[in-house]
C-alpha cells in the first residue's frame, strides 16, 4: 500500500533540533528524507527554532530535500517586552516536472 502525500507542514521546535530523546531521529538525514518522500512534489517543511542557524542541520536539509535555506527573522516579542530572533529553516521538494 502507498503512502499518502501531505501537504506542506510545518514544525514549531524551540530548541532545535531536539526536545526530547525520542525525536532524534527526525532531525537525522534518515528521517528528514522520509519526511521529504512523503510530501507532495513542490511540497514545503518549514521549522522555526528559537536558536541560531545550524550549519549541520542545514546541510542535512539540503541533502535530503531539492533546496533549504536558514532564514534569522526578527520580530517584537509582546511576552519579553523585546526584540527578538528565531531561525526558520525553509526547505522543498523538487516540483513535478
Amino acid at each position: 500500500m502507498a503512502r499518502a502525500r501531505a501537504d506542506p507542514r510545518w514544525k514549531n521546535s524551540d530548541r532545535r533540533p531536539t526536545l526530547h530523546p525520542s525525536h532524534t531521529d527526525f532531525y537525522q538525514p534518515e528521517g528528514l528524507r522520509r519526511l521529504a518522500e512523503r510530501l507532495h512534489p513542490g511540497g514545503v517543511f518549514t521549522l522555526w527554532s528559537n536558536n541560531p542557524p545550524d550549519d549541520e542541520f542545514t546541510t542535512a536539509l539540503t541533502r535530503a530535500f531539492a533546496t533549504a535555506t536558514a532564514e534569522i527573522t526578527r520580530f517584537d516579542n509582546p511576552y519579553q517586552e523585546r526584540k527578538a530572533t528565531a531561525t526558520v529553516y525553509v526547505a522543498t521538494t523538487a516540483p513535478t516536472r
